[in-house]
């Protein structure tokens, strides 16, 4: 019934909800009804939207046509509705169009070559990159990084490599290319860990910011990298470094960790401490009894926000399932504020026995 309403002579609103409606129940029956309005100002959104969830290769085939036969705004969106489709048989199609007159479909045809994500679609971007003006190699640029992202999904690491290593040598804006690094170090593992050692020494904080990133996403392999710059670091990176080692959960930053509680910064101390929160439920007892000690060091200090901080860690340390020994050790040290003459020990003794 809804098709043979969009080959009516229905009004723009029936189609359009024709439409609509089609794009939850339609099948292949139904794709070529629908694309015949491909090139329709008033209802060429509503064909998309429906082709674009018609689970079926048809859907794909009317959109392919379609490139040949619709122009500027209209070509534009059929070529995302093919990126959204991430359609394989569509890349040698799209190749041409990025290099269009009209930057608009050129620029489509870079997303959806980068949505697509195949090592033709790859190989067809780095073609395109450094051409055409301006905004279209800073869009062929993201693309690239788009498709790599795919290639690697797919365990196509070289490929990825090759399209983040050439967007790094050209000349694009500074959040592309900190991208590119950062997707460069990801790819590469371990081997990336002297370009992540680079971006944490440089003095741009968003480079830095950017390594601090790749390192998230590389995991526990890069928390030596991380502890070995410490060290050289202003207060105020300390502090972002720090908190990104506790993320990791590599227990060999505990010592790194435990030291920076002593730091100048208030929010230095704050991100250690929460850092000791991640870490030391996975360290073992040696280290959990030096994580321990640091903390109970710091709830008897007047300042309230670190001592309720490290409060609330050696709370969740005890509720972590710790071993017999260390829960001896956290019951005699509340015994032992609970008893010592100062008001601030007390006090903290009094809030560790309620939450222990």
């Amino acid at each position: 019934r809804l098709v043979k309403v969009l080959n009516s002579d229905a009004d723009t609103y029936d189609k359009a909800m024709a439409c609509r409606r089609l794009a939850a129940i339609g099948d292949a029956s139904s794709a070529t009804a629908i694309a015949k309005y491909l090139g329709d100002e008033k209802l060429a959104t509503y064909a998309r939207s429906a082709l674009e969830n018609i689970p079926d290769q048809a859907a794909d085939k009317a959109l392919r046509d379609a490139l040949k036969t619709v122009k500027g705004n209209l070509l534009v969106g059929v070529i995302n509705s093919i990126g959204k489709r991430q359609d394989m048989e569509a890349v040698d199609d799209l190749t041409p169009l990025l290099s269009d007159k009209n930057t608009n479909v050129a620029i489509a045809a870079a997303h959806a070559l980068g949505e697509t994500g195949t090592s033709e679609a790859a190989k067809a971007l780095l073609l395109a990159l450094g051409k055409g003006d301006a905004k279209l190699q800073q869009e062929v640029g993201f693309a690239c990084l788009m498709c790599a992202k795919s290639l690697a999904n797919i365990k196509d690491n070289h490929l990825a490599l090759t399209l983040v290593n050439t967007v790094q040598k050209m000349d694009l804006p500074e959040n592309i290319l900190l991208a590119a690094t950062q997707q460069s170090i990801v790819l590469q593992g371990k081997a990336g860990l002297g370009l992540l050692a680079e971006q944490l020494k440089s003095n741009d904080l968003q480079r830095f910011r950017a390594g601090l990133q790749a390192a998230q996403k590389l995991g526990k392999i890069s928390s030596s990298t991380l502890i070995e710059t410490y060290p050289r670091l202003p207060e105020e990176r300390k502090a972002l470094l720090v908190a990104a080692l506790g993320t990791l959960q590599a227990p060999s930053a505990l010592p790194t960790v435990i030291k920076a509680t002593s730091g100048d910064s208030q929010e230095l101390k704050l991100q250690a401490i929460f850092a000791i929160g991640e870490l030391a439920p996975v360290a073992n007892d040696e280290q959990k009894t030096q994580a321990l000690n640091s903390l109970l060091a710091l709830v008897k200090q007047k300042d309230a926000d670190l001592a309720g901080a490290a409060e609330t860690v050696i709370v969740k340390l005890n509720s972590s399932q710790p071993s017999a020994e260390i829960e001896k050790r956290i019951d005699a040290s509340i015994r032992k504020l609970l008893e010592s003459e100062t008001r601030e020990s007390q006090l903290a003794g009094i809030k560790l026995a309620g939450g222990c």
